[in-house]
């Protein structure tokens, strides 16, 4: 039975979101569901955590992806988070096109929202 909003201590909550990035995206990260078109948690699989933690750990990092794998979703994620828990960060947007560029941009906003109400 999850915890209510009374049951919660948010100073923990927010001191351990903004403490791993992993915690943040596991709890409070939600995509869209093809099936239901619902927003449900975003479960990240194993390889996606080591990919997060590896992007915390390091300065600079250039990623390598195949298609639908969720690393853009993960990154959107992270892009948040450190938006949220690391005010002034520069995250830069790299596309083989402006269009793809815009949108993830677009779904950086539009995760924020979702997180914030914002």
């Amino acid at each position: 039975m999850p915890a209510t909003a009374d049951e919660v201590d948010i100073d923990a909550e927010l001191m351990q979101c903004a403490r791993s990035p992993v915690y943040f995206v596991w709890n409070y990260c939600r995509i869209k569901d093809r099936r239901t078109r619902g927003f449900i948690p975003f479960h990240m699989w194993p390889d996606q955590v080591a990919v997060l933690r590896l992007l915390f750990a390091c300065a600079f990092a250039i990623l390598l992806k195949a298609r639908q794998i969720g690393m853009t979703t993960l990154v959107v994620c992270y892009a948040v988070w450190l938006g949220i828990f690391r005010p002034g960060s520069l995250i830069l947007i790299f596309s083989k096109t402006q269009s793809e560029a815009k949108d993830v941009l677009r779904r950086i906003k539009k995760f924020h929202r979702l997180e914030t109400g914002v």
